[in-house]
């Protein structure tokens, strides 16, 4: 406990707790429009750009809780993990647009990247992992 009070862990704590909560607000918000009937009225292009800003803006909200942490590999797992699966997403979703469309299957699998890159999961597991380690720099 006191290495967290030496590193400013109280601010650091408020700081993880706004920024999964901020997220957690954007997922639900998403959720809330994927139910709604507008939109099955939105075209599916301006859904795509509507997915990439949501994608850019919580991986960006991931980011910054991150650099407070005086190491640096949450930022690194965070930074990695995003962007690998942002280029999956963005290659289906270019396929999607020069084909004109793309199998179930294949848009399934990319819904379910969507889901997880904007659910706070990968924030708390990160977090987490992150106390784990710090408490015990050795099983590291």
């Amino acid at each position: 406990m006191d290495t967290l009070r030496k590193e400013g862990g109280k601010e650091l704590r408020r700081k993880l707790i706004f920024y999964f909560i901020l997220i957690s607000f954007l997922s639900v918000i998403w959720y809330s429009y994927e139910d709604s009937s507008f939109f099955l009225e939105t075209p599916r292009k301006i859904r795509h750009l509507l997915k990439g800003i949501l994608v850019c803006t919580i991986s960006i909200l991931g980011y910054i809780p991150f650099k407070y942490f005086r190491v640096l590999w949450p930022i690194k797992i965070w930074t990695i993990v995003h962007i690998l699966l942002i280029g999956v997403i963005v290659l289906i979703g270019v396929l999607d647009w020069l084909l004109a469309g793309i199998s179930f299957n294949i848009r399934n699998m990319a819904d379910g990247i969507f889901y997880f890159i904007i659910s706070p999961i990968p924030f708390l597991v990160l977090t987490f992992l992150f106390y784990k380690f710090k408490k015990n720099p050795e099983s590291l």
